[in-house]
């Protein structure tokens, strides 16, 4: 439990840096002297990924290298900068070693902050943090690395990333955590998570 405190505490404090970053980078082009305002040309406005409104994407994931899964989330861009969604996803680990087959869904919100404004860079880091939880489909082994597979967890999964433009889409490579709370054993573990997203 003490574990869980500790990575909900992280979490949080990521999103407060991520917010306060985002609200300082953007910056305020003053005319120089001798020029008006009306001398000045009117930029095109960001046409991508990153604009207000609906946006959605589809992750590849690896957790502790040895489960793969696809992850979808879908939600709202409130600026260029934070994006609040949810989603659910598929993680499996299929018989190597003989170690048997584990087939796991889950369901997430998600909160995502995109560090550096559209006008100065078209790739940014990232900061983000999921809460949720952690369902069997179907679970045939009795290895001990499996031992929170067979029931239902909580999840709360922090991360950092870098993203790129590309087009009106976006890919983004995130490298985080996911810690999952057994409330029927009350235990907890973490686990190494490594996510491709493909953003639109």
């Amino acid at each position: 439990m003490k574990q869980l405190l500790i990575l909900s505490l992280t979490a949080v404090l990521a999103v407060l840096f991520a917010s306060n970053a985002s609200a300082q980078s953007t910056t305020v082009i003053e005319p120089s002297s001798g020029e008006t305002s009306d001398e000045y040309v009117v930029q095109q406005p960001y046409d991508g990924y990153r604009t207000k409104g609906y946006k959605g994407s589809v992750s590849y994931t690896s957790v502790a290298l040895f489960f793969v899964g696809l992850e979808t989330s879908h939600g709202y861009m409130f600026n260029e900068h934070h994006y609040l969604g949810a989603g659910v996803g598929t993680i499996a680990w299929f018989n190597f070693l003989g170690l048997g087959h584990v087939f796991l869904g889950n369901a997430f919100l998600e909160y995502n902050a995109y560090i550096i404004s559209t006008d100065r860079m078209k790739s940014t880091p990232t900061v983000g943090v999921r809460f949720g939880c952690q369902f069997p489909f179907y679970v045939n082994s009795q290895d001990s690395k499996f031992q929170y597979s067979d029931e239902v967890n909580l999840t709360l999964e922090p991360n950092i990333g870098w993203a790129w433009s590309v087009g009106k889409c976006g890919l983004e490579l995130q490298l985080g955590a996911i810690g999952m709370f057994s409330p029927k054993k009350k235990e907890f573990a973490l686990w190494p998570k490594l996510a491709l997203a493909f953003e639109f």
